[in-house]
């Protein structure tokens, strides 16, 4: 996969206001937006999609600021 540093700098807001972030997966690639920039792509040829095919969770990491999160959806296709 690859990761856009460079856009994420470019569109991440100043600390305190809000971001948007969007994953979505599709038939084993997974596109991640940051308030809607793609900053992150993977294809389901960069890893073992047999893998990835069974139902699982989704987590949030924080890097040891306090952080707050609303308005969270799940859409399923």
């Amino acid at each position: 996969g690859t990761l856009d540093l460079e856009a994420k700098r470019r569109v991440m807001r100043p600390l305190g206001q809000w971001n948007s972030i969007e994953f979505s997966v599709k038939d084993g690639d997974m596109v991640t937006k940051l308030n809607g920039a793609v900053i992150t792509s993977v294809k389901r040829t960069d890893y073992n999609a047999a893998e990835w095919s069974a139902p699982s969770f989704i987590g949030f990491q924080s890097q040891g600021a306090k952080m707050s999160w609303r308005n969270i959806r799940i859409r399923v296709d």
